[in-house]
């Protein structure tokens, strides 16, 4: 006889199993709650069906998330003179950033590298940067983005399994 029993959303088939059908070779199958199954390990108090207590598999899904968390809360740049500017990982920021330095890099081919732009960072602090400056504020945050990306791709493909404790800052990039 086959019932479908829903355990937290999860429909799963169970099998009822007339005990005295059991083969002998499987008599030592323990039974839980009326169901036989095959892997069921003895514990105290009773029987865990098999995986119970091993953690879940880290997923590659997972690291894609704390990656998109880490590039979106952003980072700071230290430009050269010694000047930090926090910046966030929002579309926002990254679109105004291209758009600066594209700007930038124009300024600069027609001999203005002087040029004074305002800079708002993530702390709502304006910073009065030069063409140069721009540019190395863009190329420290897509540095970063890079080196997220990099961080993601090693836990997928390097480690077999993903450690579980994948979101720690020992795995990703200041």
């Amino acid at each position: 006889m086959k019932k479908l029993q829903v355990i937290e959303g999860v429909v799963r088939n169970i099998v009822e199993v007339d005990a005295d059908a059991i083969p002998d070779w499987a008599s030592d199958w323990p039974d839980h709650d009326g169901h036989v199954g095959i892997g069921w390990v003895e514990v105290e108090g009773g029987y865990e069906p098999p995986g119970a207590g091993v953690a879940a598999a880290i997923s590659g899904i997972q690291v894609n998330a704390e990656r998109t968390r880490r590039v979106l809360a952003g980072t700071t740049i230290s430009l050269d003179g010694g000047l930090d500017i926090p910046l966030r990982g929002d579309v926002t920021t990254t679109s105004n950033l291209q758009g600066l330095a594209f700007a930038a890099q124009l300024n600069i081919a027609a001999g203005d590298g002087a040029t004074v732009t305002s800079f708002r960072d993530a702390e709502n602090i304006i910073h009065e940067l030069t063409q140069p400056q721009i540019l190395e504020l863009w190329a420290g945050a897509a540095a970063y983005v890079s080196e997220v990306f990099a961080a993601s791709w090693v836990l997928k493909d390097d480690y077999d399994p993903i450690p579980a404790d994948f979101a720690s800052d020992i795995y990703w990039p200041d």
